[in-house]
């Protein structure tokens, strides 16, 4: 290998003489060696699945493929559970903060009832107030409208029946019946139905 390169030397008119004295001389510059730097790690935040190795026909050094959500496919939401289990319990946790957010405002907001005397502030408490009639709420029904199964359960009166033309109608004979449209399957709550009195036909008087 020396001799190539003291073969390319001459041919390009140096004079190798002086390389002795000049590689000996006192002030010589050295050149460090570069050291060795660690390499700098892929940031785990942004990776998003297994990379895939490479297939058989392509070569180990050629760079390793990406994330697989950048050239396969891209998740933009999560699997919705349906766990019946886990349900349950984020329905039961809604409710109890619903719960808890409702009693704080109307605490702040109303009046309220401390449980420690000298603090009021710790433990605020919706304070209760006295109905002059308590059992009336237990009485009236709240599930229903009642205004709207008044106005459903009225009685329309209908017309007389008119006599019939052919003779077979006897004199003064007439219909007043009034018919009733309420329908007994619109009211669920059998004591809110309309009460239906019974009708009694008078009997004729015997023959003499």
């Amino acid at each position: 290998m020396m001799t190539d390169v003291v073969m390319a030397l001459i041919e390009m008119g140096q004079n190798l003489q002086g390389l002795p004295a000049h590689a000996k001389r006192p002030n010589k510059s050295v050149f460090l060696p570069p050291s060795h730097s660690t390499p700098t790690p892929n940031p785990r935040t942004l990776q998003a699945g297994d990379k895939m190795p490479h297939p058989s026909h392509i070569p180990d050094h050629m760079p390793a493929f990406p994330d697989p959500h950048t050239y396969i496919r891209t998740l933009t939401q999560k699997a919705p559970i349906n766990e019946y289990q886990i349900i349950r319990e984020k329905a039961a946790s809604q409710k109890r903060d619903v719960e808890r957010a409702l009693t704080r405002f109307i605490a702040k907001t109303g009046e309220t009832q401390s449980l420690i005397r000298d603090e009021a502030n710790l433990f605020p408490l919706i304070a209760v107030t006295p109905h002059p009639l308590p059992y009336l709420n237990a009485l009236l029904p709240k599930d229903q409208d009642l205004l709207a199964q008044e106005e459903e359960a009225q009685p329309t009166p209908s017309g007389k029946s008119s006599k019939s033309s052919q003779g077979g109608a006897k004199d003064g004979e007439t219909n007043d019946q009034e018919g009733e449209t309420t329908d007994p399957e619109a009211i669920d709550n059998p004591y809110l139905r309309p009460v239906k009195m019974a009708r009694y036909r008078k009997k004729g008087g015997g023959g003499n």
